[in-house]
Formats: C-alpha cells, sequence, structure tokens
C-alpha cells in the first residue's frame, strides 16, 4: 500500500487577538419639530359603467387573411373572433383575428400555443405471444475489482496546518501473467485483456473441443485472441464491429 501526504496550505486556526478598549458613549442629540399635517384631496366622481364585454369564442374559421376580410361583414359582428387555420407552412396559420370597426385586427399568433387534445383512439388488439427464447448460457465470473482509495484529513503540529493522506491499497506490482480459471460460458465473452486458462470442455466458442490457455488483447476497435490448446496447436481470431471471425489454426516453426 502507498501512502502520499498532501499540505493544503491551510492554517487550521489563527492566534486570538488582545480585547480593545470600550470607547465613550455619543451625546443625545435634540428633537427635531413635528411637521405640519397636510389637507385631504377632493374625492373624484364615479366613471360610467362600460357595456359588458364578450366572453371568449371563436366565431368563424378561415383558409386566408383575404377570406376574412372579404366575408367578415357577413359573418362577423363586434368583437367576435376568428381564426386562420391553414397550413403549418403558412406564415398566417394559427392567428387570431378580432373583428371591431369593421374590420379584422391581430389579437396574436397562436402558433407556438399548445392545441385542443382529441378523444383518445381505440385500443389495438393484442398480438400473438411470440416463442419463447433459448436460455442463453452462463458467462465466466468477472475477477475481482480493486478496492478503493482512502483520504485521511489532520492538523500537522509541525506547521498548523491541514494535511491530506492518501491510502491506495492497489499501488502494488501486479503479475502481469497471472490466468484467470474459466469452467463454464463462452470464449466470445471474454474480451478483458489477460491470460483465461480455458480448463473445461463445457466452454463453448474453443476452435475445437480441447481445453488450454486463451490469450486476450482488447485495443478498443479491435478484439484479438489467441488460443493454444493441450495438443500444442495454436489458434487466432479477432472480432471488428461486434463480430468474432472464424478460428484460424497457426504454426510457430517450419
Amino acid at each position: 500500500m502507498a501512502t502520499t501526504d498532501i499540505d493544503l496550505g491551510i492554517l487550521a486556526q489563527g492566534p486570538k487577538g488582545d480585547k480593545g478598549d470600550k470607547g465613550d458613549p455619543g451625546q443625545t442629540g435634540p428633537q427635531g419639530l413635528q411637521g405640519q399635517r397636510g389637507e385631504q384631496g377632493i374625492q373624484g366622481q364615479q366613471g360610467i359603467q362600460g357595456p359588458a364585454g364578450k366572453s371568449f369564442s371563436i366565431k368563424k374559421t378561415y383558409a386566408t387573411v383575404a377570406l376574412l376580410n372579404a366575408n367578415g361583414p357577413n359573418d362577423l359582428s363586434e368583437g367576435d373572433f376568428a381564426i386562420i387555420d391553414s397550413t403549418v407552412d403558412d406564415v398566417d396559420n394559427a392567428k387570431l383575428y378580432v373583428w371591431t370597426g369593421g374590420k379584422a385586427s391581430l389579437v396574436t399568433d397562436m402558433s407556438g400555443a399548445q392545441g385542443v387534445q382529441g378523444p383518445q383512439g381505440k385500443q389495438g388488439i393484442q398480438g400473438a405471444q411470440g416463442p419463447q427464447g433459448v436460455q442463453g448460457e452462463q458467462g465466466a465470473t468477472g475477477a475481482t475489482g480493486m478496492s478503493g482509495k482512502s483520504y485521511k484529513p489532520y492538523i500537522s503540529e509541525s506547521d498548523g496546518h491541514w494535511h491530506l493522506t492518501v491510502d491506495d491499497p492497489n499501488d502494488v506490482l501486479k503479475d502481469p501473467f497471472a490466468v484467470t480459471a474459466v469452467f463454464s460460458g463462452t470464449c466470445d465473452g471474454l474480451t478483458t485483456s489477460g491470460y483465461y486458462g480455458v480448463n473445461s470442455t463445457n466452454v463453448n466458442g474453443k476452435p475445437n473441443s480441447e481445453t488450454g490457455l486463451l490469450k486476450v488483447i482488447n485495443a478498443g476497435e479491435i478484439i484479438t485472441q489467441a488460443m493454444h490448446t493441450v495438443s500444442d496447436n495454436l489458434y487466432i481470431r479477432n472480432k471488428h464491429n461486434g463480430v468474432w471471425t472464424a478460428w484460424r489454426q497457426t504454426t510457430l516453426w517450419t
């Protein structure tokens, strides 16, 4: 285990200063004169009540603004609302107008407003249930993960600063040729770089029925596997774009 000490450079607590002298109290100033109260203004007369407004509703829809202007005098009365209902490509689509003073006046563009929710559609017919798939094979047990680092803050007696020690249990020399034993599953799932002892004929994805030593090199875009069987034969293959190539037998001698 490796331990690292970090000086954060922050003083834990500074020295306490001396207490200052108490100041003399100031003199009380004279009280100011009270201002005079102003006179209350005369209340104005109540205004005349305006006519009752119409409740909001859209009286007519038109395909274009031109049709609105042409038919408005016959279709609409003072205070009626009309809307343009054309296509989403039309700049005038969803514009709201009010008929006032014998003409249509634009109120707002409602193209960004949420439309009225339509009725719920009928439920579709349920499809037939498909056949149950074949159960997949159990994969090989993965290696145990590394322990995490631990951090311990403390105040150093030598400088009074906050320090931090970091303990890393993974900072040890590891055996680069450590072999992971595999007794079940498939070689197709062994994609982490390392050495694997394929110790059972029950393991699938081998070049043949033999057991042996499997070496895996994962380079990100391509994964290479080399299988050295117990009969001293060597096979290689790789995985690229998610597909394994066929095993190919090679020789290391003439």
